[in-house]
């Protein structure tokens, strides 16, 4: 099976593209660079250079004999790239650019890929806590994943609507929150955030 993973470098698209490798299949892996990944030489990885917020470089993506598209990237999943411009261009208008090239495809009668999207857990809450109305990140993903269910109703091949929870544990990026929390707490050193002024302390619950 060929798979084309966007947002290919990062945390879960790493994984994925690893998990897909060993099981014998092809992976095209699409994001803005390669990353620090151990399968980039692999002989069945391709690396696509794309950036989704311009369209000629989306366009560029070869879907040429894909069977799975499995949709991660995302723009303002990190506040650094959590403003609207970015993530209407790279969240909306990407994702339609990209997909656009899979319904040129259906009208030619071409085959297309069977599509995973991957939607955010704070598009269900959007409308119980107002803050994330102004959060770009998330409503830039509820437009997009509102055109992803009416797409589904016309494209000839099966669109999968997921929600992707990250876990933490052994070989998480050691940059992230908990990860960085953790390795000071197992050094007995405050973990510091924000402006590192205010202390409190962790709680932590047992697994049920």
């Amino acid at each position: 099976m060929k798979v084309c993973i966007t947002g290919a470098s990062g945390f879960v698209g790493r994984k994925l593209a690893a998990r897909f490798l060993e099981e014998g299949h092809r992976v095209i892996g699409v994001d803005l660079h390669a990353g620090d990944t151990e399968f980039v030489e692999h002989p069945h990885f391709k690396f696509c250079p794309a950036d989704l917020a311009n369209p000629q470089s989306v366009a560029e993506i070869s879907l040429e004999d894909v069977d799975l598209l499995y949709h991660l990237a995302a723009a303002g999943v990190k506040i650094a790239t959590r403003q609207w411009p970015l993530c209407i261009k790279v969240n909306i208008i990407g994702t339609a650019t990209l997909f656009q090239s899979l319904l040129t495809r259906v009208k030619a009668g071409r085959p297309v890929p069977r599509i995973v999207y991957t939607k955010s857990y704070y598009e269900d809450h959007y409308e119980l806590i107002p803050a994330f109305k102004e959060n770009p990140y998330v409503m830039s993903k509820v437009a997009t994943t509102r055109w992803i269910e009416a797409l589904s109703s016309v494209y000839p091949s099966s669109i999968t609507i997921a929600k992707v929870f990250q876990v933490y544990g052994p070989g998480d990026d050691p940059n992230n929150v908990l990860s960085y929390a953790a390795r000071r707490l197992k050094a007995g050193e405050p973990a510091l955030f924000g402006s590192g002024t205010s202390l409190r302390d962790w709680i932590y619950v047992d697994d049920f």
